[in-house]
């Protein structure tokens, strides 16, 4: 995994993303709002052994999963820090349309990020693969391992 340097002491240092995402301002009230996200993934990554350093917190309020553009996903997309993971509480977070989710797999996988799904307890990156095998060998005419 590529790290990040710290500038201050000149060490290297392992970010993670936590993305949270809300649709609307309604679903600010619901039990994924963007505060009760932030919530649950931070105790998720000091979990993991990530400290509030190392946290960087890409949140968009008010944006459609049906597309990746929105500013949190464009700040992750530009490339500009590399993050050894990129979190969220469910799948529906990331995208909703899995074609767009394929495209931010792949992306991820060009930076060396796993996203990571909370809810659903599953790196992202791997369940393509596995679900690409399977497809690969349904062409092929073959039984799926």
């Amino acid at each position: 995994m590529m790290l990040q340097t710290n500038e201050k002491d000149n060490k290297k240092i392992e970010y993670i993303a936590l993305y949270c995402r809300v649709d609307s301002a309604n679903s600010q009230v619901n039990t994924l709002g963007i505060l009760t996200q932030k919530k649950r993934l931070a105790l998720w990554a000091e979990q993991q052994g990530f400290t509030p350093e190392q946290i960087i917190y890409l949140v968009d309020s008010g944006f459609s999963g049906r597309t990746l553009d929105r500013p949190g996903i464009q700040k992750f997309l530009s490339g500009d820090r590399k993050y050894a993971i990129m979190a969220a509480m469910d799948f529906s977070r990331f995208s909703r349309d899995l074609f767009l989710a394929d495209e931010l797999i792949d992306y991820a996988d060009t930076q060396g990020t796993t996203l990571y799904v909370l809810n659903q307890d599953i790196s992202l990156n791997q369940w393509k693969r596995e679900r690409d095998q399977r497809l690969y060998a349904l062409l092929k005419g073959g039984a799926a391992q």
